[in-house]
């Protein structure tokens, strides 16, 4: 984002609209900026808008976006060829320079805006985007604040990945984005979806049939590090239309504590 600059507060610049326009414009961003301070205690930025990560390692692609990081909303550019992971981070202010009455092209203005990077960045805020469709879209749906466990809760989705129902009653599950079999202690809320072959029905793993569940999530294994789901013998899941490999049998939607 733009903010209006001057080097020479008492004058020397040339006038011209887009001066003002810019001042006010600075003026709208700092009330913004101060709205979205707090988010400054997240670990991750957040993704405002836009965002949609697709394709696979050498070439895949982030589309525009408006993004939080370090309290600011900066714009991120459509960037391609690109290797999981990569990095969101703001990247290093540039400056704008307007000729002067004087002579002298000077700095104006203040061009704020995020970057993908390929490391983490040595400080501030940053967003992980570990593989195409990953979820990350607006402060509700990402992030929220929390008064009451201890840090602020932040929500996932991961795929599942390969699972043959028909003939597999089970299957792990890792999470990228905790690091540590330790950090799986800080999960409070899980939900899976499954999908069919031909992606025509989607079911809770839980789905009761006559009285009994079809699956369930099984274990949260804090030593291995993982998520383990099972299907139960005869159930919904357990016949040829959930057989499929290399194929995503569905979702995990993750709550954890940061």
């Amino acid at each position: 984002m733009k903010k209006f600059k001057s080097t020479i507060p008492n004058g020397g610049l040339k006038f011209f609209n887009k001066f003002l326009e810019s001042e006010l414009g600075s003026e709208i961003w700092n009330s913004i900026e101060a709205l979205i301070a707090h988010t400054t205690a997240l670990t991750e930025g957040i993704v405002l808008t836009g965002g949609t990560v697709a394709g696979v390692s050498p070439a895949a692609t982030i589309t525009e976006s408006l993004v939080i990081l370090n309290g600011k909303v900066l714009r991120l550019p459509a960037t391609g060829a690109l290797t999981y992971p990569f990095y969101i981070a703001e990247a290093t202010t540039a400056e704008i320079n307007e000729d002067y009455e004087s002579g002298a092209s000077q700095p104006t203005i203040d061009n704020e805006y995020a970057e993908v990077l390929i490391a983490p960045p040595g400080s501030g805020q940053y967003i992980t985007i570990s593989a195409a469709g990953e979820y990350k879209s607006g402060l509700s749906a990402d992030s929220v604040i929390d008064q009451n466990l201890g840090g602020n809760i932040k929500r996932v989705v991961v795929e599942i990945g390969d699972w043959n129902m028909d003939t597999s009653g089970y299957v792990t599950v890792t999470v990228p984005q905790l690091a540590t079999p330790a950090d799986y202690k800080k999960i409070v809320g899980l939900y899976c979806i499954i999908r069919n072959d031909t992606d025509t029905a989607r079911f809770p793993l839980d789905t009761y049939l006559t009285g009994a569940a079809a699956g369930a999530i099984d274990t949260i294994d804090t030593t291995s590090g993982s998520i383990g789901l099972s299907r139960i013998t005869a159930g919904r899941f357990d016949n040829t239309s959930f057989d499929s490999i290399a194929y995503n049998r569905g979702w995990l939607l993750i709550d954890y504590i940061e």
